[in-house]
């Protein structure tokens, strides 16, 4: 999440939170729109999402993060921003796939290692 709007929002700044995150989000939808194809630019669009409180459009920008690449496996539980999804069964799901992915990329690379690749 970008750093300063995520320290506003916690110090009880919202306004000047919320005008930050609006920026951010635009600049990442603008690198989306130009063909930059980082996972980490929709979860960050999640992120901002969260932190607001909009659930719906988290969970949109999140499921896009995740069909780009995004696999970090500890969000669901280390993320700040998603404190507030956690309850919530779809983002319960999509922290499940993530979890899927990322255990077939570890028996992957297990499997390599016995090969001796």
């Amino acid at each position: 999440m970008g750093g300063m709007a995520g320290a506003l929002w916690k110090m009880g700044r919202q306004d000047e939170a919320r005008r930050i995150a609006a920026g951010l989000i635009e600049l990442d939808k603008r690198g989306i729109a130009q063909g930059m194809e980082w996972a980490s630019l929709p979860y960050e669009i999640a992120q901002m999402y969260a932190m607001e409180g909009r659930r719906e459009e988290a969970l949109l920008w999140l499921e896009k993060a995740i069909e780009a690449g995004y696999i970090y496996g500890r969000f669901e539980s280390r993320d700040p921003a998603f404190e507030g999804l956690r309850s919530d069964p779809r983002f319960q799901k999509l922290a499940s796939q993530v979890k899927a992915r990322l255990d077939e990329q570890r028996r992957r690379v297990q499997e390599l290692e016995r090969q001796g690749r």
